[in-house]
């Protein structure tokens, strides 16, 4: 089974900007065309400072209309704060002063997104900007990291951008999909992410039900064919993934029997972990990229590239 990190679009909502950036700038829920709840743009918030309410005859009033077509909008207010998170590398757009630059937003100013500004699962960086999207983590700069919430069972758009409008101010629009990804700083990622090892090997191997798998194990590799060793020292990384050797794609451990990873921190033990792989080409080199999620919380992750090396005889799987 594999992700490509894209579902298909499922309705437009249109909402207020405290519907949209005081909840956490994430997706949410919306309704579908069959009245069921979907991801989409997040329908719900709280109140706090900073954040502003509508009142209508004494009652608090939350409005949202669904429609067939186009993306979510959302009313946002614009704020003047100074600095913000540069993690890409937009090179065009975007106004004159704290969001000069980003892609993405091209209203006058910050989106006014209260406490959820800066928080790992908001499209909002620290002043309110709207952060750069990713598809891997070579897309962002040193010391940054492209994190897609849907590896980590959430969810964000693959598509949100603020607009000035002459009439109602800034305004920002989401596509209902959880297919985004977009670069943050290391140390908001859980308890901190760091780059990891990048050389090894794949092989096949037998999956739980006796189907076909391939063993990738990323370290310090100290050979430039099959069947050298790694280094004992050093980390090494290690994941069977329920696919056949030179299958191409993006698995996450979240899903039942995807892959079984385990991270070997150089010192003689082991640990399970959690995460993600995507493989991008496979053939006698696997690249891709890959995301460990340890049990204290941290993230090791990096760029692979691979040996394959395929059994020299089937394996008696089944």
């Amino acid at each position: 089974m594999t992700f490509d990190g894209n579902l298909s679009a499922l309705g437009i909502l249109t909402l207020s900007l405290c519907a949209f950036a005081c909840d956490n700038g994430s997706v949410g829920e919306f309704e579908s065309d069959d009245g069921g709840a979907s991801s989409g743009a997040s329908t719900s918030a709280s109140a706090g400072e900073g954040s502003t309410s509508a009142d209508t005859d004494g009652g608090s009033e939350s409005e949202s209309a669904t429609s067939t077509s186009g993306p979510t909008t959302t009313d946002a207010t614009s704020s003047t704060q100074g600095g913000t998170e540069t993690g890409g590398s937009s090179t065009s757009g975007g106004p004159v002063g704290v969001c000069a630059g980003v892609e993405n937003h091209m209203c006058s100013g910050p989106v006014d997104c209260g406490d959820a500004c800066g928080e790992l699962d908001s499209m909002f960086d620290d002043d309110g900007c709207v952060r750069e999207a990713c598809g891997q983590h070579d897309d962002c700069d040193d010391a940054w990291f492209c994190y897609r919430p849907l590896n980590y069972g959430g969810c964000q758009s693959s598509d949100v951008s603020c607009s000035e409008d002459a009439d109602v101010g800034c305004q920002c629009a989401t596509l209902p999909d959880c297919g985004g990804a977009y670069c943050v700083p290391e140390e908001i990622v859980f308890a901190g992410a760091s780059p990891g090892p990048t050389a090894g090997w794949a092989t096949d191997s037998c999956a739980p039900d006796d189907g076909p798998a391939f063993l990738l194990r990323v370290g310090t590799y100290t050979s430039d064919g099959c069947g050298g060793a790694f280094a004992e020292d050093e980390p090494l990384v290690e994941f069977r993934i329920n696919a056949p050797l030179g299958s191409t794609g993006s698995y996450v451990s979240d899903e039942f029997g995807i892959f079984v990873a385990t991270y070997h921190p150089g010192d003689g033990s082991q640990v399970p972990v959690t995460g993600a792989v995507t493989v991008t080409s496979a053939g006698d080199v696997l690249e891709g990229e890959y995301e460990a999620r340890l049990p204290d919380d941290t993230v090791v992750y990096g760029s692979f590239s691979a040996i394959g090396c395929p059994s020299d005889e089937p394996l008696p799987c089944g």
